[in-house]
């Protein structure tokens, strides 16, 4: 497994708190004979985030052709809210997480949102 972490600069919350809204790329070794939605079902059954939206290549949001992505929240200190990208290549199964607090969520989501279109098979 590799684990790629990448960190924006921070963005000023209401209570003066520096947010680092930051990306996240897990790529693992998997059987290639799984298809996306059995690799998807798998990686969310630890459940670290509440659906809100579901989305593929065909509703315009990701490019990439073997992949789901969901849009979520989950709470630790603070309430967050992700997309999170289940891809596969091959033999590889991609995750992407994309993640910030709830309050900066609307100064980041156009940012996130271009990440999901840059993304190609």
């Amino acid at each position: 497994m590799i684990i790629y972490v990448f960190k924006r600069d921070p963005v000023l919350d209401s209570s003066n708190r520096n947010i680092i809204p930051n990306a996240a790329v897990i790529i693992e070794k998997i059987d290639p004979k799984t298809d996306v939605v059995t690799y998807s079902v798998n990686k969310r059954a630890n459940g670290f985030f509440d659906v809100i939206q579901m989305f593929t290549h065909e509703d315009g949001t990701i490019n990439y052709l073997n992949a789901v992505g969901y849009k979520g929240t989950y709470t630790d200190a603070l309430s967050h809210t992700v997309y999170v990208v289940h891809a596969i290549h091959e033999d590889k199964g991609i995750q992407i997480i994309l993640d910030t607090t709830t309050e900066t969520f609307p100064a980041i989501d156009n940012e996130f949102l271009q990440v999901l279109k840059s993304i190609r098979n």
